[in-house]
């Protein structure tokens, strides 16, 4: 709309800027997700303690064309049917996934986890604890299955994949 004009017209773009203002304000920054390659999030905290994830699929985005520095020149092409399943530990019973137009939907939880697809736009996610979201730094066990005898020993390797964009510590107890 240009102000001053009597043209009046809705863009898409107003709905997607009023659904991330709405899910995102007052919320504190808490750090960046990448729990699979080519997927991007950006976790937040409201002050009652709750976590939105705002994630999206990079990969659902083909024809790019990037300049030296790698910064994408002439916009993208999304790929019908790009979609990607990411699987995050969820702590509770209700997790519920938002897309850009604000519509709500149930995602089942199960075994302690939550899987659903992903494609180019983001979608919002809500019902995870920040520190369980916090905690998908993955650490993995190779093999994933040891059997070590009590009082003896074994050659044991530990992955950790830090997928925030920051420095993360802490103690690993056995």
């Amino acid at each position: 709309m240009v102000w001053g004009s009597s043209d009046l017209w809705f863009s898409p773009l107003m709905v997607t800027h009023r659904v991330l203002a709405h899910r995102i304000d007052h919320t504190k920054y808490l750090g960046r997700i990448a729990p699979a390659a080519d997927v991007e999030g950006y976790i937040f905290q409201r002050a009652g303690g709750d976590a939105v994830l705002v994630i999206w699929n990079d990969a659902a985005a083909a024809g790019e064309q990037r300049d030296d520095a790698g910064a994408v020149v002439g916009g993208r092409t999304p790929v019908a049917g790009a979609w990607k399943a990411v699987t995050l530990a969820a702590d509770s019973e209700t997790v519920t996934r938002v897309d850009m137009m604000d519509n709500e939907g149930a995602l089942p939880v199960a075994g302690g986890q939550v899987e659903f697809p992903l494609a180019q736009d983001p979608v919002f996610i809500e019902g995870i604890a920040p520190n369980t979201l916090l905690a998908q730094a993955v650490i993995t066990a190779v093999p994933a299955e040891r059997v070590v005898a009590s009082g003896a020993t074994a050659p044991f390797r530990i992955e950790v994949r830090n997928v925030f964009d920051r420095r993360i510590k802490g103690d690993l107890v056995f």
